[in-house]
């Protein structure tokens, strides 16, 4: 028996704005300030979509510009709806391209909306054996067009509208919501329905008299009230469902095999995702484009090797360097092995501190300082990084004295793009190579279970490292010319770069704090909460987990009855600025608020504060980021000394 083929039908302009309203807070945007979180959206519901439901035929649906019939019929036909939402706008042009990307069949038709073209495509499949017709929206609206073969899909709220669910929810064939909706009217398009009709008589008239002509026909059966207001308003009545019924007779030149879902246009994807910075998409749709031969990275283990390493780094006077550690933390961190990159593709790694790593040699750390140590201390030899400050702080905490740090490329990215919301090397080299590197994640998997660098063998660690080197001296040879044309050479070279190795002593320095002083104070902090917590559970007559959202809510409005302000998914908000209006009206609101205040004190600084003091150093370490706002002042993390109270 032959699999049913399944055409799905989207309602383009319903996807959109659907995508926009679920992030309209998310702010989302690129460097160049463009607003993506609709394009984002709409994007991961297409590939869901087709990666999960797999349509045999798709062809998405757009409003076409200018009047539609209904607006030449009825002038105040949508008349009520707000302004298309200023930073969606610029989205739909993109929104556009993408579809053309994914190679998805699109229509429109000049005079029709949308839900009339998805009709007239709809009827043609009517009652075909061999073919389900999947009509993707959340528009009340197309449940007239449902059958046997012909359903709805919200992919919003994943849930599936047949002509069952139609039954169960109205009592009503789908072909009597034209009768229903003429009824109760909408106000999203300001169909005007009768008024005074409501969702309670209205399904029962329909189902009583059939349609909207047996319930004219039969107004004498009609309860006096209802009959009235029918009575009054029967040209309303039948204007609603002029409006409401959908036009299956749209001139439309299409075959199904238009509808066929070719490979995607990798390319053109990749190229929008660059300029859109969606880089998780832009690593699954980029194609190699630089020549990367990890294969020609070569793996150091040797005396000989590493004396002739030594020889051609001095020689060049210029290479692009980096360590590998045990510890993203540099006051942690432990070298485990060096890469360097002499010219592009031509990357050496130098592992000294790799553990566990059976049948493989390596030289010894000693070994390997004797003869690199001079060269990374030197002046006159010139050495490009990406993120240089990490770099510097574990090779000096390691006992060397480096110098001669000629470019950073992160910092470089940064000053070219300060809007960019990250500068790391695997982001950098999707935009501006198409490649795609090896993750941390690839070579040590994740979780309890990940590896630290000491624990992966040598062959996958020479790939991995020698790919840093290699990508960031590309980089440097892109950047470095791009600050000149940008007049950024001279702040670059002259304050950012030798800021970065000044941040870096700053952070190994690390900041004095009086831990006992702090100790005394969680203390101090704890008692007042215990107080506190005993006022609380008095006003509320009885104990609850003053945390639980869910239990302060039964408190705040089932217990003590006071008024609901704002609801959220799991209930009714609890959040400060409900608190705030509450306390106006009663005490315990005020207590809450000012028990959060003392706990978030408590465990966000005395109690975090003195768990991160070094041992080894008795002061705290924190990271200074000068590549991560777009202002240009400097940032604190891990932890964040900037807003301490």
């Amino acid at each position: 028996m032959s699999k049913k083929k399944q055409l799905f039908l989207i309602d383009g302009s319903s996807f959109i704005f659907r995508a926009y309203h679920a992030t309209e807070r998310s702010r989302m945007s690129n460097s160049k300030g463009l607003p993506t979180n609709a394009i984002y959206v709409f994007t991961n519901m297409i590939q869901k979509l087709l990666r999960e439901l797999k349509p045999d035929y798709l062809v998405m649906v757009w409003d076409a510009p200018g009047k539609t019939l209904r607006e030449e019929k009825y002038t105040e036909y949508k008349a009520t709806r707000k302004a298309t939402p200023e930073p969606l706008l610029p989205q739909f042009e993109y929104i556009r391209k993408l579809v053309d990307a994914f190679k998805i069949a699109a229509l429109e038709k000049e005079g029709y909306e949308a839900d009339d073209v998805i009709a007239t495509i709809a009827e043609q499949y009517r009652g075909q054996k061999d073919m389900e017709v999947v009509i993707v929206s959340g528009d009340k609206d197309m449940g007239q067009l449902l059958d046997a073969n012909i359903t709805m899909l919200d992919t919003m709220k994943e849930k599936e509208t047949t002509p069952e669910t139609i039954l169960e929810k109205w009592g009503l064939k789908p072909t009597q919501l034209i009768d229903l909706f003429a009824l109760l009217g909408d106000t999203s398009d300001n169909v005007p329905g009768v008024k005074g009709i409501g969702d309670k008589s209205a399904p029962g008239l329909v189902a009583q008299f059939g349609s909207l002509d047996g319930i004219y026909q039969n107004l004498d059966k009609v309860p006096e009230n209802i009959r009235a207001k029918l009575e009054a308003q029967k040209e309303q009545a039948y204007l609603s469902r002029e409006l409401i019924e959908l036009e299956k007779k749209v001139p439309l030149e299409f075959k199904l095999d238009d509808f066929k879902i070719p490979e995607p246009d990798r390319e053109k994807l990749a190229e929008l995702f660059r300029e859109l910075e969606f880089h998780k998409l832009l690593s699954e749709y980029s194609r190699q484009s630089a020549a990367v031969n990890r294969e020609a990275y070569q793996l150091v283990t040797q005396s000989a090797e590493l004396e002739k390493l030594a020889r051609e780094l001095e020689q060049k006077g210029l290479f692009a360097f980096d360590i590998e550690t045990t510890s993203k933390d540099p006051m942690k961190a432990e070298p485990v092995g060096f890469s360097f990159a002499t010219a592009e593709g031509r990357a050496f790694y130098l592992p000294f501190g790799h553990r566990g790593v059976l049948g493989q040699d390596q030289l010894s750390q000693k070994q390997v300082f004797d003869l690199i140590q001079p060269l990374l201390e030197s002046e006159k030899i010139k050495k490009i990084g990406q993120n240089i400050k990490y770099d510097y702080s574990v090779l000096k905490l390691a006992g060397l004295e480096p110098a001669g740090y000629h470019f950073d490329t992160m910092i470089a990215s940064y000053l070219l793009n300060p809007r960019r919301r990250t500068h790391n090397l695997t982001d950098l080299a999707l935009e501006h190579f198409g490649h795609k590197m090896i993750t941390f994640q690839d070579i040590a998997g994740k979780g309890k279970n990940q590896k630290l660098f000491s624990e992966i063998d040598l062959d996958t660690a020479c790939k991995y490292s020698g790919e840093d080197a290699d990508i960031t001296l590309r980089l440097f040879h892109k950047f470095a010319p791009e600050l000149k044309e940008n007049g950024l050479d001279r702040l670059y070279y002259e304050l950012e770069l030798p800021l970065a190795t000044v941040l870096a002593r700053m952070q190994m320095h690390g900041v004095k704090i009086d831990g006992s002083k702090l100790s005394a104070l969680s203390k101090e902090l704890s008692a007042r909460e215990e107080t506190i917590k005993k006022e609380i559970f008095e006003i509320a007559k009885g104990e609850f987990n003053i945390d639980s959202p869910k239990q302060l809510s039964e408190v705040l409005f089932s217990r003590l009855n006071l008024p609901t302000k704002k609801k959220t998914k799991t209930g009714f908000s609890t959040n400060v600025d409900v608190l705030n209006e509450l306390a106006a009206i009663h005490p315990l609101p005020k207590k809450i608020i000012e028990y959060r205040t003392l706990a978030k004190l408590r465990s966000t600084y005395t109690d975090a504060l003195v768990a991160l003091i070094d041992p080894k150093t008795g002061r705290l370490h924190t990271s200074y980021n000068q590549t991560v706002t777009s202002t240009g002042r400097l940032s604190s993390s891990d932890p964040n000394l900037q807003n301490i109270p």
